[in-house]
């Protein structure tokens, strides 16, 4: 597996193994202060700006693929708990083309990928609901998650396309985070009652 990184603004091809598997629980932020949460199967590079934000580029003809691991190794994976996760990416810039974001539940191969939405102008991207995406897909038994961006486009060069990433975070949506919040004030209101 190889992926391009900037290091002091020269690109280089780095060799990623595959190390310990891990579970990320939430809430999750990734400022983009490096590349390394980035693995490209397929088609692409990842480029670090070093300027807090992180370039996702398809580079032969055809879609391109990017895994976004969030422990930094190939295989890991969010862990889906008791509070819905919610996703957003902030994507800062958009060559031509857009990305596609997808979700894989476990099977560890972008052809297993569930897909989400396509995004072709910069903003916030939304998954408001991982857990109900599961569930909609026939994933109830899901317990972890990882993404994917799937960049599509014309032919290359002309047409290159792909987006730089300001932020991404997974955090618990707000209703069941409330909840949660609500339940912990009754066991302690519980607990001084007796």
């Amino acid at each position: 597996m190889f992926r391009l990184k900037a290091l002091a603004a020269t690109p280089v091809l780095v060799c990623v193994t595959s190390a310990q598997a891990a579970l990320i629980t939430t809430p999750f932020t990734d400022t983009m202060d490096n590349g390394d949460n980035f693995f490209t199967p397929t088609r692409a590079s990842v480029i670090d700006n070093t300027d807090g934000t992180v370039t996702i580029e398809r580079l032969e003809a055809g879609d391109a693929f990017v895994r976004y691991s969030p422990g930094g190794t190939f295989s890991d994976f969010f862990a889906i708990g008791a509070a819905t996760n919610r996703v957003e990416i902030d994507f800062t810039d958009f060559n031509l083309g857009g990305i596609q974001v997808r979700i894989d539940f476990g099977s560890g191969s972008p052809s297993g990928v569930t897909a989400v939405s396509s995004l072709t102008t910069p903003g916030t991207f939304v998954i408001p609901d991982v857990e109900q995406l599961a569930i909609d897909n026939g994933r109830a038994d899901a317990t972890q998650y990882r993404l994917f961006f799937r960049i599509t486009g014309g032919a290359l060069p002309t047409n290159a396309s792909g987006g730089t990433i300001d932020e991404i975070r997974v955090i618990p949506e707000p209703a069941s985070a409330l909840l949660l919040g609500a339940g912990g004030l009754l066991m302690l209101r519980h607990r001084r009652r007796r």
